[in-house]
């Protein structure tokens, strides 16, 4: 096993998920977009290729949620990116390990098209196992910790809403 890519995923996971502590977006986002861009160079060095894709469409999809947290009439933007990852998964298609994280893509593009919080929640929590999964079959062990933490965070946030009123924070 060569050191650097793993650095670099474990580097990723760091980035990532130290983004949950911003308030900010657009400070939570410029975190995810550097971890997006050293888990696809990640990826690309341990010749995961759907994953470096997934990662680099996820570094676009980060920048439109800039232009699109300002404008939340044209959010039918994101459903753009749903046969720009599955092309993206056909063209680095090697076995049905990449369908894992078209999937899991998929979900998370629900979910910030989502109006209501839980919803965004649920689906995201849907999400990550199809990433865990993935990470653990090609072995990215950043991944797999940033997708545990991930996890993690979900649950905790769905649990917090939970106690909440239900529509308490939903996007308008």
């Amino acid at each position: 096993m060569e050191y650097l890519p793993q650095t670099l995923g474990w580097i990723a996971a760091a980035f990532v998920v130290s983004s949950f502590q911003f308030h900010k977006l657009t400070a939570m986002i410029g975190m995810q977009i550097v971890g997006y861009g050293f888990l696809c160079i990640h990826f690309l060095m341990i010749n995961a290729l759907t994953g470096a894709a997934m990662s680099a469409i996820g570094i676009v999809r980060l920048l439109v949620a800039i232009w699109i947290s300002s404008r939340p009439d044209v959010r039918q933007v994101y459903l753009l990116f749903l046969p720009i990852i599955w092309g993206a998964c056909w063209l680095t298609f090697t076995s049905w390990v990449d369908f894992l994280p078209a999937a899991g893509y998929t979900l998370g593009t629900l979910a910030v098209y989502q109006r209501e919080m839980l919803k965004t929640r649920l689906l995201f929590l849907a999400a990550h196992p199809f990433w865990l999964a993935y990470n653990l079959l090609v072995g990215s062990q950043g991944g797999i910790a940033m997708e545990l933490a991930n996890i993690l965070s979900s649950s905790t946030a769905i649990i917090r809403h939970n106690r909440r009123r239900p529509d308490s924070d939903d996007v308008s």
